[in-house]
């Protein structure tokens, strides 16, 4: 026992003297590790977040700045991919590593992974709603990097319905750039299995093999098959395409004396360079942009030019591969869409958020509002969501019938002057500004503010439903948080305990959803128009929640929420309506024409 722990031991000195040594650090080691298992509308996977969770340990201990994502959505994954490559283009002598575990599929030849939120109805919807492997290493094979590894643990059974009569696994790798290892975790056309531990048999194999001084990359692999090979009796077969022929050592290579007394000495271990021969010629295509409403289109954060109302316009000489299309609106919000750019091909852009601004006759002081589409959700939490309120459930379906605009911002301290002509803020002493949310408002107060604002003649307004609150809130999507399920960005999005600096923060300083809401999780709870009371388990349209009670609803958390998981869009508040306190406030509705 003692002499294994001795040679655990010597492997981390091993390991951790390499990454001194060698001079390779995080800054130039690059990973983008993917683990979807929790899926909406799939079956879920035992293991797939395990082998991420497990697969980024590693890395990290060899050397690598590592961005874990788990049961993410597909703008999530796009947006990582672009950073990803970003980071990968800094330098010639980066190395960067992309593992995925999770459902993928074939079509037509090509490899699709599939984002946890996927409403995919058709095996024609698959190239707008997953990710194809392909933009994987379009994108990758764009960064002029040294050498790019993608490793998928993905080929099992199409899990969608309409495939089942399909092809099994993944395609063979085509169009593959130089400079660049994928591995599949089984051979093209075959299933991998998920195994009996925490590990599915690939990742648990790789594991293994990853962390040890001396393996060439290649060898790393070849291990990795072999021993897949013999503990599944000759079921799984993982491949290799390579079109990388230098060296690699992962946890460097290992030298000593001839006599064997004196310790190893871990050598640094860089990739030799892609010869020039094979250098990478740059291709391009172009991107039409359509728009709704004016403001300044950003391509990559740089920006091409103001467009008016209904505007459309193409970008020429666009580089292949994923990037980052923003329209930086008139009235002030931010829309953001990430979009693959193909080789000679035309690709489009359509920013369809619909934003009004209106002005407080008498004064100059705006309310901004979004557009958001009518459709169908599930609303609270399913029952078997650990950490769930009981007042979540059931579960159940509702459908808002018709489009409405929400205020982007809860209602500021200045927008409630210019309608009240007081400010009951209890933090205005200490923190007052015209761009923090106004806060000691009761529900009784709020439909105050509403009925003096719908006599200015600028529109009809009301507090939002439950149901309305909390579909704005997912912005079309069934994750635990408007941005998804990753709790770990919540201080990107929420201004809670630990973000908020103990006070209400101005309206906007946090990332908005999907549908260019801001604060919906965080900063102070919003009064909704609903009495509180259980959930019907039955379908519903337009729900207006009990039709008497004694306490209204509250959404969204605040600035002294301490726990992440009291940040969820599903999670319910309630106080009596004349409650007024610093964290409370709201945001309104306008009725669409």
């Amino acid at each position: 026992m003692k002499e294994r722990i001795f040679h655990k031991l010597i492997l981390l000195i091993m390991v951790f003297a390499f990454i001194q040594l060698s001079g390779i650090s995080s800054q130039n080691r690059f990973a983008l590790v993917i683990g979807n298992g929790n899926y909406s509308e799939l079956a879920s996977l035992r293991n797939s977040r395990n082998d991420a969770q497990d697969i980024s340990s590693a890395l990290k201990d060899l050397g690598f700045e590592v961005n874990l994502l788990q049961d993410a959505d597909l703008v999530t994954m796009e947006n990582a991919l672009i950073q990803f490559s970003n980071k990968l283009s800094v330098s010639s002598d980066a190395i960067g590593l992309f593992y995925y575990a999770g459902h993928s599929v074939q079509s037509q030849g090509i490899n699709y992974l599939i984002p946890s939120d996927a409403h995919i109805p058709g095996e024609a919807f698959l190239r707008t709603k997953s990710l194809s492997l392909q933009a994987v290493l379009d994108t990758l094979g764009n960064t002029h990097d040294n050498l790019n590894i993608v490793i998928l643990d993905a080929c099992r059974d199409n899990p969608f319905g309409w495939g089942r009569g399909g092809s099994r696994g993944l395609s063979v790798v085509s169009a593959q750039p130089p400079g660049s290892i994928v591995v599949y975790a089984t051979s093209a056309g075959s299933i991998a299995l998920d195994g009996e531990g925490r590990n599915g048999v690939f990742t648990g194999e790789l594991l293994k093999n990853l962390r040890t001084p001396g393996l060439d990359i290649k060898e790393i692999f070849d291990r990795t098959g072999q021993s897949v090979q013999q503990v599944t009796s000759g079921q799984q077969n993982p491949a290799v395409y390579s079109q990388f022929f230098g060296k690699f050592y992962l946890a460097g290579y290992v030298s000593s004396d001839s006599t064997g007394i004196n310790p190893p000495i871990i050598q640094p271990a860089i990739p030799s360079s892609i010869p020039p021969s094979m250098s990478i010629k740059k291709s391009y295509g172009k991107v039409s942009i359509l728009t709704k409403d004016s403001g300044t289109l950003y391509l990559d954060g740089n920006s091409i030019g103001k467009l008016p109302e209904h505007a459309i316009a193409t970008i020429n000489e666009v580089e292949s591969g994923f990037h980052l299309f923003q329209m930086h609106y008139d009235t002030g919000p931010v829309e953001e869409i990430s979009a693959y750019v193909a080789n000679d091909t035309e690709s489009s852009v359509t920013f369809n958020r619909s934003y009004i601004a209106l002005t407080i006759p008498g004064t100059n002081v705006q309310i901004v509002f979004s557009l958001i589409p009518s459709g169908t959700f599930l609303m609270g939490s399913p029952i078997d969501k650990i950490g769930k309120s009981n007042d979540e459930g059931p579960q159940h379906e509702v459908s808002i019938s018709k489009p409405f605009y929400l205020s982007i911002y809860e209602i500021t301290q200045a927008q409630w002057l210019a309608v009240m002509g007081t400010n009951p803020s209890g933090y205005t002493f200490r923190f007052d500004s015209p761009f923090l949310p106004v806060e000691c408002v009761s529900w009784e107060d709020a439909q105050q503010f509403i009925n003096k604002l719908n006599k200015l003649g600028i529109g009809s307004f009301r507090l939002p439903t439950e149901a309305e609150w909390e579909y704005a809130c997912r912005a079309g999507s069934q994750n635990e948080f408007p941005w998804g399920d990753d709790q770990s960005l919540a201080e990107e999005y929420a201004g809670y305990y630990f973000t908020s600096g103990w006070s209400p923060n101005p309206v906007g300083s946090k990332k908005p959803n999907a549908w260019g809401i801001y604060d919906m999780i965080g900063n102070i709870l919003e009064w909704c128009a609903d009495w509180y009371g259980p959930y019907s388990k039955n379908s519903q349209i337009d729900p207006k929640g009990p039709k008497s009670g004694s306490s209204r609803v509250l959404r969204g958390g605040d600035w002294t929420t301490s726990k992440e998981n009291d940040l969820r869009s599903a999670r319910r508040y309630y106080d009596v309506p004349t409650k007024a306190t610093t964290s409370i406030g709201f945001r309104i509705v306008r009725n669409a024409p």
